[in-house]
């Protein structure tokens, strides 16, 4: 539970899924280097603070994109 339990994270990149963008959460991912966020809904408030936003199924998203990561290496 990052932000709520005043647990704090300061990651390079946080890829945030299917997370409305509660601001206990928010405050607990201010610190990323970058974020970038995936929730289907619009106007969920992580889009407020996400340094990219994909409004899509995350479901759809993340397999393409952990198949690219996995052959960039």
């Amino acid at each position: 539970m990052v932000g709520q339990t005043g647990f704090v994270t300061r990651p390079k990149l946080a890829l945030i899924c299917g997370v409305s963008g509660a601001l206990q959460f928010t405050v607990g991912v201010a610190s990323a280097e970058t974020v970038v966020a995936i929730n289907l809904d619009r106007s969920a408030p992580i889009f407020e603070s996400a340094d990219y936003c994909v409004a899509q199924d995350l479901f759809k998203v993340l397999p393409p994109l952990i198949k690219e990561l996995r052959n960039s290496k």
